[in-house]
């Protein structure tokens, strides 16, 4: 999936006339903030440097993605991702919603998806195995989105969870040792809302809450050692009212989150707004950053090793004006997004007195106390790379030290390689060192075992790799390795394929008529018809049916299709369609279901973004559904129709008919959704028969005519038809392997 189509609806600072603001006091509501139109900037790409005059020491920039190619609005919250293959992900939040960037090659990021949120100042991301959980302050409730298919593009919210007291939510937390998530703030003292993600990570049940105090962020450790060995403690930077009030750190017990206890809290000189923290890895330390501390950019050091009488224990300045916001702690480091002096990097080898040893100002030419700027610094990436958001400037990109070597396919990966294997190319580059260019390989397996392949250096960074015969029909996966100078290894991400010689067609429906599809809907206007586009997106304001089909014939399946003099009269209201295919019998051994869907609810009158767009398949006729494609809720196709493939295999037994399910909704009063369906087909990926020496004609047979030409050439010598064994003689042998090998009309 790509990510949503750029929103340029903007002014200097709020978006035009409709930017929630929910928590009350938070001088971010009250500042103006312009955010930067440029264009993204990308190492790897890009000539040059990052346009801005930025400050920065220690400190190694690899990209800007700015906010324009974020969807629009202002930059929030950032969090990290590392799936299963070692590919790496920044998760970065805006006003307008969520995206999720690719940063395996850190100099050249690439954003795989957008997923729309209430329109909000706040809004936080955090992750748990393969799934992220989306909080705002703005209501909405609790997002839960599947990463589990991120490497293929695809981006999955899977729930909107909105038990608890309320729907809204300043911040979220989890422990990824135990599961535990916790809402907090959204409400005046409201403080920790719990949930259990072991018991369903897409559906985590309510077990518990804490709200003496409002809660503004928090961090939940489980201790593995020590008096607290198996407890779950919070964190809590927090106070009254909506935290300013009485603002303190309180530590509670929260490893039975159906009665959470508090032992202990405390303030500190000077507090104004304790707005959050981090311990150090071996829990002694809490590191405390004031929001609103009235002077100089400062974080707050508390012995935490009694949990029951944390002890304030001094101040760390670097001097500046700038306010402090998030910090986060990675082995002997501190990571610290302080608004307008940008990342602050400090070591803390020696916990109780901190060094600054890197910094980048994100934004250049202030350093005074206002909430411009950086908003989070995240470390948590194991290549060493460090994201940063940025309210105006969008997703900063940090290498780690040392080289950093960038992989890239030229042309691309094919999607498809025959059984006999063949070239590829790619272009590496690194940054920081020198490559030893005979050191490179391509890892692959074709099913049978991994196997490698030498990349022979072509010179100017690129190289060839020549695959040899590949098991078919089957997968591909493979992956670029290459040394620096060094002797350090680095490896790209994984690319999968398809193994086959060509793809039969066996169902191909441009629906200019009904070919067996069928429609019901419970909607009061706008279910599924099949007929030609009447272009109502482009004749009413605001409506968002496509203009045209996919594929050019004319016909499609499209919801509420006609024009009306009133805006949007005929999309989807108040109900479900769905869209039901014919079934399709077939002895296919690996097929393909291939279509193409068009999907909209980003109208500017959805207040809500809950209308799901789900595509299921059944391989017993409908006995029974997987789904195979669900759309972010809010994420626009409205730029043009998306074609998407799913290989049946992985989803469901094909056990007796073929068969699609496609469902839209509209779930919220006052939406504009439409859906549309085009082009659909079942294709089956076919592999060449492996040829026989012994089809001496070479006509598909082995019969009679081979035989009389072995037996016409008998005892030939030299090069002659009918030598099969290639010996150069015609005899016994040859006779032989054509008998053996008898396969006659």
């Amino acid at each position: 999936m790509s990510n949503a189509p750029v929103r340029t609806v903007l002014l200097s600072g709020l978006i035009a006339g409709s930017l929630a603001t929910a928590h009350d006091g938070d001088p971010k509501a009250l500042v103006e903030r312009t955010p930067y139109q440029g264009p993204s900037w990308r190492s790897a790409v890009d000539d040059g440097s990052l346009a801005g005059g930025f400050d920065f020491d220690g400190v190694q920039l690899a990209a800007n993605i700015t906010m324009p190619d974020l969807g629009g609005g202002e930059g929030a919250d950032c969090w990290s991702y590392t799936s299963p293959s070692g590919r790496e992900y920044a998760l970065m939040t805006t006003t307008l919603g969520t995206n999720f960037v690719e940063i395996t090659n850190p100099r050249n990021p690439q954003i795989i998806a957008y997923l729309d949120g209430p329109n909000c100042l706040w809004r936080d991301v955090k992750v748990y195995e393969d799934h992220c959980y989306i909080v705002s302050d703005c209501g909405g409730g609790m997002q839960v989105v599947s990463l589990a298919g991120i490497d293929a593009g695809v981006v999955s919210l899977v729930n909107t969870v909105n038990t608890g007291p309320s729907s809204s939510s300043h911040n979220i937390a989890i422990d990824t040792d135990t599961g535990l998530i916790a809402r907090c703030g959204g409400g005046n003292n409201l403080g920790l809302v719990l949930y259990d993600a072991t018991v369903s990570k897409s559906n985590p049940p309510l077990v518990g809450e804490w709200t003496p105090i409002y809660v503004h962020d928090v961090q939940l450790r489980t201790f593995s050692s020590g008096p607290y060995a198996g407890r779950t403690l919070a964190y809590c930077c927090g106070g009254l009212g909506n935290g300013s009030g009485n603002t303190r750190l309180a530590i509670v017990d929260v490893t039975n989150p159906t009665s959470p206890q508090l032992l202990a809290e405390t303030g500190y000189p000077g507090a104004a707004f304790c707005h959050q923290g981090w311990l150090t890895e071996d829990s002694q330390i809490f590191y405390i950053n004031d929001e609103l501390y009235n002077g100089s950019s400062s974080t707050f050091i508390f012995d935490v090793s009694d949990p029951t009488d944390p002890t304030f224990v001094s101040r760390w300045t670097n001097g500046l004006g700038s306010a402090a916001h998030n910090c986060y702690v990675k082995g002997d480091r501190l990571y610290a997004a302080n608004y307008r002096s940008g990342l602050r990097v400090l070591d803390i080898s020696d916990p109780l007195a901190p060094q600054e040893i890197a910094y980048f100002d994100t934004y250049p030419g202030s350093n005074s106390i206002s909430q411009n700027g950086a908003w989070t610094a995240c470390p948590y990436f194991d290549s060493g790379t460090v994201i940063v958001s940025d309210i105006e400037r969008g997703l900063f990109v940090f290498a780690p030290e040392g080289a950093s070597v960038g992989f890239n396919p030229v042309g691309g990966v094919p999607a498809q390689f025959p059984s006999s294997g063949g070239d590829l190319e790619v272009a590496i580059t690194i940054s920081g060192g020198e490559l030893d260019p005979g050191s490179g390989l391509v890892v692959f397996n074709d099913g049978t075992g991994n196997r490698q392949v030498d990349l022979l250096p072509l010179g100017f960074g690129t190289f060839r790799a020549t695959l040899p015969e590949l098991a078919c029909p089957g997968q591909l996966s493979l992956s670029f390795l290459i040394r620096d100078v060094e002797g350090e290894l680095f490896e790209s991400g994984v690319y999968t394929s398809t193994i086959a010689d060509f793809t039969d067609l066996l169902v191909d429906l441009d629906f200019n008529d009904f070919a067996g599809w069928t429609a019901t809907s419970n909607a009061a206007t706008g279910g599924w018809e099949r007929g030609i586009p009447s272009g109502d997106s482009i004749s009413v304001d605001d409506c968002s049916a496509p203009a045209t089909d996919a594929d050019g014939s004319g016909g499609c399946w499209l919801t509420g299709n006609g024009v009306s003099a009133t805006a949007c009269a005929n999309d989807i209201d108040d109900g479900t369609t769905v869209l039901l295919s014919a079934v399709y019998q077939t002895d296919a051994t690996d097929p393909e279901v291939v279509f193409s869907w068009w999907y909209d609810n980003s109208s500017s009158d959805n207040d809500q973004n809950d209308d799901p767009f789900v595509v299921e398949l059944s391989g017993d006729s409908g006995a029974s559904w997987t789904t195979i494609l669900t759309v972010p809720l809010g994420t626009s196709a409205q730029t043009g129709w998306t074609e998407s493939s799913f290989r049946v295999n992985d989803f469901v037994a094909l056990t007796s008919g073929l068969r699609l399910r496609v469902t839209a909704s509209d779930l919220a009063p006052a939406s504009v959704v439409e859906a549309g369906l085009d082009a659909f087909r079942i294709r089956n990926p076919g592999c060449n028969e492996p040829f026989n020496p012994a089809d001496v004609n070479v006509d598909g047979f082995i019969d009679g005519q081979d035989l009389a030409l072995v037996l016409g050439n008998w005892n030939c010598t030299g090069t002659c038809i009918g030598d099969i064994t290639q010996d150069a003689l015609v005899n016994g042998q040859d006779l032989a392997l054509v008998l053996a090998n008898w396969n006659p009309r």
